[in-house]
């Protein structure tokens, strides 16, 4: 994933499709982008329980979207 591409979802409502090891099945998501840590390869995510880092690696695909109530 461009590193500029991925820069230009900090801020936005993403819907972030995560394939984790050991998992039988990829998990979505849907929270907010905050920052991207491009050195150590984390998206960092604001979710309802606070801050999450997801490594770059497992996730399979992001895409912008509307909030999900």
């Amino acid at each position: 994933m461009s590193e500029n591409t991925i820069d230009k979802l900090i801020g936005q409502y993403c819907k972030v499709v995560i394939d984790e090891p050991g998992e039988k099945k990829a998990s979505v998501i849907y929270e907010l982008v905050k920052d991207v840590d491009h050195k150590k390869d984390f998206v960092i995510i604001e979710t309802s329980d606070g801050l999450g880092i997801v490594n770059k690696k497992t996730v399979v695909a992001i895409k912008p979207t509307k909030k999900k109530i």
